[in-house]
């Protein structure tokens, strides 16, 4: 919230004024024509501070002169707060867009209904701070919400968490991102970690070290990149050293992250690679720019 002007800046306010969008403030040229007569009579000079005191004193102490002064800062607060606002809605799909703009509207005609009784409720700015601030909380539960949802929603086989992942890895190590968006990005990467290790624990689960050794009695160990693939390669290298294959779950998941910073570390390398927030809802239309672009 914008903090309340004080009484030196209604004063200051009050010395720069430019009525009727003014290039030029009045009492600026008032200032220098009383400074030049000074050089012919001084007198000017003490007549000239005299009215500018007394200028100052009467435009800085009226009420409705502060009303305009206290509404620059509001105005500007209010102009980033809606910015704020646009760039969350942004980030929702249609269906979510709609739910908010029902909710936004259900609490803007709560207000309506209020205002146009005859006689105003006590208490009424109090109560549009607090549905603004539910529209806001609802907002961001929303925006939170399709966040989850995108992150969580892979295609079963680990190579979407993966590529997730390496992007929000990307995006975190942005030093431009703002706190917010990487404590944001750190959430969703535990999320991602978390379903990684679970996806670890399902492929062990499924039987991945019965086919493994089933595998081995086929000859896997005669091909060519079979036996070094992750989790083959480490059910392998436990059962090599004697063990029942299970030691090699915290290994293949160990080795599936350091699978995503290299794949990382690859494509940044490479300057054809066009990067797409994968939490934008305009990526398709943004694909067909960079498509277009490329053809030209």
């Amino acid at each position: 919230m914008a903090a309340k002007p004080g009484f030196f800046d209604y004063i200051t306010a009050a010395f720069n004024a430019r009525p009727f969008g003014m290039f030029v403030a009045p009492n600026w040229v008032g200032l220098g024509a009383f400074g030049l007569l000074g050089f012919m009579d001084p007198g000017f000079w003490v007549l000239g501070a005299g009215l500018e005191l007394g200028y100052l004193m009467l435009l800085g102490t009226n009420q409705r002169f502060q009303r305009l002064v206290n509404a620059v800062p509001l105005s500007t607060a209010t102009a980033d707060w809606n910015q704020r606002i646009q760039m969350l809605i942004g980030r929702l799909d249609a269906t979510d867009r709609r739910i908010y703009d029902l909710l936004a509207q259900r609490c803007r005609s709560i207000i309506d209904l209020q205002l146009t009784e005859t006689s105003t409720p006590g208490g009424l700015e109090t109560q549009a701070d607090s549905l603004g601030r539910l529209s806001w909380m609802f907002l961001r539960l929303l925006v939170a919400r399709r966040t989850i949802k995108h992150v969580i929603g892979d295609t079963g086989d680990g190579s979407d968490i993966r590529a997730k992942l390496s992007a929000l890895e990307r995006q975190q190590a942005n030093p431009a991102i703002s706190d917010e968006l990487r404590r944001s990005l750190a959430g969703q990467i535990e999320i991602l970690n978390q379903r990684l290790a679970q996806r670890t624990d399902t492929m062990f689960a499924d039987g991945l070290v019965g086919e493994v050794t089933a595998l081995l009695d086929r000859g896997l160990r005669d091909g060519v990149t079979a036996a070094r693939a992750l989790g083959y390669a480490q059910v392998i290298a436990d059962l090599d050293g004697g063990g029942d294959g299970e030691a090699a779950r915290e290994p293949t998941f160990v080795g599936t992250r350091r699978y995503v910073r290299r794949q990382r570390s690859w494509f940044r390398r490479d300057h054809r690679i066009t990067w797409l927030d994968g939490a934008a809802t305009d990526n398709v239309e943004r694909a067909l720019a960079v498509r277009r672009a490329g053809t030209k």
